[in-house]
């Protein structure tokens, strides 16, 4: 990992992520008593740091790749403010266990094509949330309009759900799925230049495949988390910033994971995340 690492910040890829921001609201409170109006749980949250608020959706690939690369605020390419969905998750204080989550979805405008005419960044990141941002439409023109560069495409459920019969302008992408947007690409999978499907299982232990053959079967020690929530991001924005630096396409699987699993070592509240201090143990 020491290798790839050097190498990523010896070459500082170049990268923009396009796709929509959303806001990630945290509350942690103490489960205290039954709720008296419902039969529901009530849950007590008193201090000051027992609320959190981040910037997920694209936004957390782009936190992470702050951790790895000199990106700045014009490497990142989203909805307008207003358009801004909202998560909210209330959890447990002393197991950091989600026990209620809330989502707030504004419909985003389809993003405005002629912002595309600035982009020189020869990476790009699609971190598709399935809010309006982004169709197979805008998606297209994109794969017309930058043959060359290097695409890395995060689709959302419900974009899959929708996938046409016919990828020849994808062709070139790298795809990052999960198992449940994987199942709409079959029989399409033998069109793309790669797929790699990322998998989660408790505690966690995280696993790749790409063209189907296990790329990313190196044991990880099972980590006691309470959730799993964005190592997804952690995995795309690791994956992309070694694959980004001319390393190989099984080896960036390989530092990814190992990102995924400083970020879940980390023990940060919230939806994990990388941080530059994460690396200091692995630089000496």
């Amino acid at each position: 990992m020491k290798n790839i690492l050097q190498k990523i910040q010896k070459s500082n890829p170049h990268i923009l992520v396009i796709g929509e921001k959303i806001l990630d609201e945290w509350y942690y409170g103490k489960y205290s008593r039954p709720c008296q109006e419902e039969p529901s749980i009530h849950i007590h949250s008193r201090k000051k740091d027992d609320f959190l608020f981040q910037w997920g959706g694209a936004y957390g690939v782009f936190r992470n790749l702050l951790a790895l690369t000199s990106v700045s605020s014009r490497n990142f390419l989203s909805n307008l403010p207003e358009q801004n969905s909202t998560k909210t998750r209330f959890a447990d204080k002393k197991t950091g266990k989600i026990l209620f989550r809330s989502d707030h979805d504004r419909e985003c405008k389809p993003l405005f094509m002629p912002t595309l005419k600035v982009i020189h960044e020869p990476n790009i990141i699609i971190s598709d949330y399935g809010k309006g941002f982004l169709d197979w439409g805008i998606l297209k023109q994109i794969a017309e309009k930058f043959p060359e560069k290097r695409i890395i495409f995060s689709p959302h459920v419900t974009t899959c759900a929708t996938v046409p019969d016919d990828l020849t302008p994808f062709e070139k992408w790298i795809w990052v799925v999960n198992l449940d947007e994987s199942l709409h690409l079959s029989g399409k999978i033998p069109h793309i230049h790669a797929i790699i499907r990322t998998t989660g299982t408790k505690p966690v232990t995280w696993r790749a495949d790409a063209h189907a053959e296990v790329c990313g079967q190196e044991p990880i020690t099972p980590i006691p988390i309470p959730h799993p929530v964005a190592v997804g991001d952690v995995f795309l924005a690791g994956f992309s910033a070694a694959y980004c630096s001319d390393v190989g396409l099984e080896q960036s699987i390989q530092f990814a994971i190992r990102c995924c699993s400083l970020a879940l070592k980390s023990g940060r509240r919230g939806s994990h995340c990388l941080k530059k201090e994460d690396f200091k143990d692995v630089l000496g």
